[in-house]
């Protein structure tokens, strides 16, 4: 592996890809870097594009992919290696693939940027994302500024994005050969899930760093990635047939189709809105719901609510309800569970992350408890001075006050957290965002046995609610919230106020564990130690 590391060091010093028949003399020393390069692509292409699928793998070519690319692919797909030397290494890919990036930053100033390159950057950011590095955010913020503004300058993001005569250019005239037809419309499809990539990205950033979100999503495309069937056509005649039958021909559906049909007023959704489309709608319902407790994002929020033609006013006047019921729509329009069987991977992972946004949305619906418990672990895992230990003390008894004010809303935290873990368990989360929304699940129910509300029927002779059942019975679950008791979630049997929180630690550790190549997986368990080993 360290020859193979070496080999790939001076790979990344060559201007492109060199043929392998092509190699003599002093370049056969590539070859070791070249075989390792291409099989941590593949993992890329095995592992990640279901997850993300921007590249058109049926056209995708490795000798002519920009090395730029395909040293972010290799980041990703080296954490996604079952070699544990090799996840170990991708540190150093890294490092080379940081190299090149800049490289092409410098050189694409006084151009037009490739969209290649941007892609390159938001899977290079989106490893950075996950590795759990304390100095990717002091440049955060200027990255996504560069991405945001290549975007705009190809008119992909802002004003040039809503031109709905350009997506039309090239894909329905009858004189252009089909094989021609469908090269252009591949350029242009690739481009826009790029922009939606780093969309998916920018939630990321801001869910990781409580930083809002820098896209607009009034600047957003007006329409979503095509439907999997035509993007997945392996040749042009395919492409061409499968286009003529989907009722959105060559373009993805319109951004405010979905939302229409995911706020229940207009037609279900087509079986062409991919599911990737959905868990994309659901990060804009997530955008707006957090949007809303926040003052300074209030105008953005309106804007965007226009955007994808949803009444702003009406959905105030319902304190949310329209959004946490469209989020909860396109979690269950995914097949995934025992009654809806997923038909594809992309449905398996996409059920995934939709579910646990879908109660993730719940928990971070009660900004004032969150923000507490988010308050009070960073100040658990901080090196603090004696005055803010003060004002630790202060936080955790304003802590138990919140709980205590509404113990039914404060037991849906230990159901939605259940479920999260459930989730968690079964299906293997993938992006750096499912970490976040795992940690955050075990850090509402460590939160709830230390300040949480006590209930009469916190005894041992009733038996514990199971927070992490499914299919749920929604009789009990309401039942539950209402007249309270102990809850059992994973090897936790008897979670209720002042129970011991060991298991619940264990039970975290193995499911954050099952994350280990993300780096921050390993931050996140030593938050959680801090936070749990603090005094009441």
């Amino acid at each position: 592996l360290v020859m193979a590391l070496d080999s790939m060091d001076l790979l990344f010093r060559a201007p492109c890809i060199p043929l392998i028949a092509g190699l003599s003399g002093a370049q056969v020393k590539l070859l070791p870097g070249l075989e390792l390069l291409r099989r941590l692509v593949n993992n890329f292409f095995l592992k990640w594009q279901k997850v993300q699928p921007i590249f058109h793998v049926a056209t995708w070519k490795f000798a002519k992919c920009p090395l730029a690319l395909l040293g972010a692919m290799a980041c990703i797909g080296a954490l996604l290696d079952e070699d544990d030397e090799t996840v170990h290494q991708a540190h150093i890919i890294s490092s080379r693939c940081v190299a090149v990036l800049n490289v092409m930053v410098s050189a694409g100033r006084s151009t037009s940027p490739d969209v290649r390159f941007l892609a390159a950057v938001c899977l290079h950011q989106t490893y950075l994302l996950g590795s759990g590095d304390d100095n990717i955010y002091h440049h955060v913020d200027r990255v996504r500024a560069f991405l945001i503004g290549s975007l705009r300058r190809l008119e992909l993001l802002g004003s040039g994005s809503g031109d709905e005569s350009r997506s039309d250019v090239g894909f329905e005239t009858v004189s252009q050969p089909v094989q021609a037809e469908w090269t252009t419309w591949i350029t242009y499809e690739q481009a826009v899930r790029t922009t939606w990539a780093v969309f998916e990205y920018d939630c990321s950033v801001s869910l990781l760093t409580n930083r809002p979100g820098v896209i607009e999503l009034g600047d957003l495309p007006l329409r979503f990635p095509c439907a999997d069937e035509l993007y997945e056509a392996p040749d042009a005649q395919s492409w061409g047939e499968l286009r003529s039958r989907l009722p959105n021909r060559a373009q993805g559906p319109l951004v405010s189709d979905v939302v229409a049909a995911a706020t229940g007023s207009a037609s279900p959704l087509s079986r062409d809105v991919s599911p990737w489309t959905r868990r994309l709608c659901t990060l804009i319902f997530e955008r707006i719901l957090r949007g809303f407790g926040k003052r300074d994002q209030r105008d953005s929020i309106v804007a965007a609510c226009r955007h994808v033609g949803l009444d702003f006013a009406s959905v105030c006047m319902q304190n949310t309800a329209t959004v946490i019921w469209a989020i909860s729509f396109l979690a269950k329009s995914i097949p995934g569970d025992e009654a809806t069987a997923p038909l594809s991977t992309s449905d398996l992972v996409n059920f995934c992350s939709t579910q646990m946004i879908r109660h993730y949305s719940q928990l971070s619906l009660y900004t004032d408890v969150m923000d507490l418990i988010t308050y009070i672990a960073r100040e658990a895992a901080s090196r603090s001075s004696p005055n803010s230990r003060t004002s630790l003390r202060w936080a955790q008894q304003k802590l138990i006050d919140q709980f205590a004010m509404d113990a039914p809303k404060s037991r849906q935290y230990i159901w939605h957290a259940g479920q999260m873990v459930r989730i968690a368990r079964v299906h293997a989360a993938m992006a750096p965002c499912d970490n976040v929304r795992i940690f955050s699940a075990y850090l509402a129910i460590i939160a709830f046995a230390k300040y949480g509300p006590s209930s009469l029927r916190d005894v041992d002779l009733v038996e514990p609610f199971q927070a992490d059942a499914w299919p749920v019975c929604e009789t009990d679950v309401e039942r539950w919230l209402q007249i309270g008791g102990p809850a059992r979630i994973g090897s936790c049997h008897r979670i209720q106020v002042g129970c011991s929180t060991d298991l619940i630690m264990q039970d975290a550790f193995q499911v954050l564990n099952r994350l280990e190549n993300w780096g921050v997986a390993e931050r996140f368990i030593s938050i959680l130690s801090h936070f749990n080993r603090l005094d009441v």
